[in-house]
């Protein structure tokens, strides 16, 4: 599959939806505390049109996310808050008290009031054997498409537990957050159809073949009590969004569905189940490291065990990880990750980690300055010019540091060993057509766009020809 999107853009300076710039400390390194760096949210974002759940299998796994049709990724190092792509499995969860009173109270909900709770060790399986024998309380799996009741469930979520302006929650703000999706070609959802009846502890996964966006619908005395809004792919189950009625509140559906989700993802044979983006120092995105996992460390781009990094992300800061002595080598100063599977930080052996974070970008490091002489000689040499995609204030060029995009000196080596040359072939869509153009036919504005896009998505998806720019 071919991901068909148009050229991102770096939108810095609106308002945080998370912290509200209302923390006394929001700088992603210590270091930043000294400088006159103000509070304020960046996002790196692009529409897409086209793409495979594989593709954003890639994605999620390299921080992105997204919203309908919007792909976008957060800078961690200038953005007020550390949004972390988190994800999980059922060995890696442990129930704490309170998800295991969760789980509890809804059994007797939906089993009848004289239901007692088993002997013996608490059994999170006995939530899908509950499910299977209950006739209250059944889930519907539906295609990522509108139905007035479910808009109405999302309208009185959003009016009740988060205090929308009634004016602002329309039909079509409903059908473009949790309805659109990009996928090219999505299954019959049918496929996974009533899959809580056919569990067993016996065949412990029922793998399914289907790929992409799903809504599934509980439903409670045949009442819609809440949808979860997910993706099915390669990999895993991705949340996108849970809305559930307030009447049911009691019921803590929303850490519930967090419970069944790690289940769902077990038996149907996945390895992950991706919580979105965790921030350690807010409280409505922190409950989410309660299920535990994992957390993306973008420079190096790999998952690190949660317990591992809690002391380094302690007051929401960012966290890259290291080894001592390491700051001190070339590559560091120039933004490049760490030889990972080489490090003695490789989950096959016992190194000490540390956290580089602001040895590599805080006040004291050179990165920056050495990140733009880089920049400067590419712009000089290869003909590329940057250009504001749109005319907006808070559209900004992209910065020549940021955590999970490809460094200055590796397009610059890209660039001097001819990997990304004037004969690449660069795959175009104008006006619904698609045409190739080789790099060196192209403006140099053109160029600087391509040249964005390459740090963004990295230079082997231009070189295979799996990403169709969209103009």
């Amino acid at each position: 599959m071919v991901a068909t999107l148009n050229p991102p853009y770096y939108l810095s300076g609106k308002e945080c939806g998370y912290c509200k710039c209302d923390k006394p400390d929001w700088h992603a390194v210590a270091s930043f505390q000294s400088s006159d760096r103000r509070c304020h949210s960046t996002t790196l974002g692009t529409t897409v049109h086209a793409m495979s759940p594989h593709d954003y299998d890639h994605f999620i796994n390299h921080g992105w996310r997204r919203s309908g049709t919007f792909l976008y990724k957060p800078n961690l190092l200038d953005n007020c808050c550390r949004l972390y792509t988190i994800r999980t499995r059922l060995a890696d969860y442990r129930p704490t008290k309170h998800h295991r009173k969760v789980v509890n109270r809804f059994i007797r909900e939906i089993s009848g009031a004289d239901a007692k709770p088993a002997k013996g060790p608490f059994d999170v399986y006995r939530l899908l054997e509950a499910e299977k024998t209950s006739t209250r309380f059944r889930v519907e799996y539906e295609p990522s498409a509108f139905t007035k009741e479910k808009y109405q469930l999302y309208r009185k979520y959003q009016v009740s537990v988060h205090n929308d302006d009634p004016a602002d929650v329309d039909e079509k703000q409903f059908e473009r957050f949790l309805c659109r999706h990009p996928f090219a070609s999505v299954p019959d959802v049918n496929e996974v159809q009533g899959w809580p009846q056919r569990w067993s502890r016996q065949v412990p996964k029922n793998t399914t073949a289907y790929r992409g966006p799903i809504h599934e619908c509980w439903y409670l005395d045949e009442r819609l009590i809440a949808v979860s809004v997910l993706d099915v792919l390669p990999s895993g189950l991705s949340s996108i969004y849970f809305i559930w009625d307030p009447d049911y509140a009691h019921l803590s559906l929303g850490t519930l569905s967090g419970v069944r989700d790690i289940l769902m993802t077990h038996a149907w044979g996945f390895d992950y189940y991706y919580l979105g983006y965790y921030i350690q120092d807010c409280v409505k995105m922190k409950y989410k490291g309660d299920f535990g996992g994992e957390l993306l460390d973008v420079a190096n781009n790999v998952y690190v065990a949660k317990t591992r990094v809690d002391e380094f992300i302690d007051h929401g800061r960012l966290f890259v990880l290291g080894e001592t002595g390491q700051t001190t080598e070339p590559q560091w100063r120039e933004g490049f990750p760490i030889p990972f599977a080489e490090s003695s930080l490789s989950e096959k052996t016992d190194g000490e980690a540390i956290n580089v974070a602001d040895a590599v970008y805080g006040t004291a490091s050179d990165t920056t300055s050495v990140a733009q002489s880089h920049f400067d000689y590419i712009r000089r040499h290869y003909g590329i010019k940057s250009v504001a995609l749109m005319d907006h204030p808070q559209i900004k060029p992209l910065p020549v540091v940021m955590p999970g995009v490809v460094p200055m000196a590796q397009m610059r080596a890209w660039l001097e060993k001819d990997d990304l040359s004037d004969s690449t072939v660069i795959k175009v869509n104008i006006q619904g057509h698609t045409t190739e153009i080789e790099y060196g036919d192209l403006t140099a504005a053109f160029r600087g766009i391509v040249f964005d896009m390459v740090r963004v998505f990295g230079l082997e998806p231009f070189q295979k020809g799996d990403i169709i720019i969209d103009i």
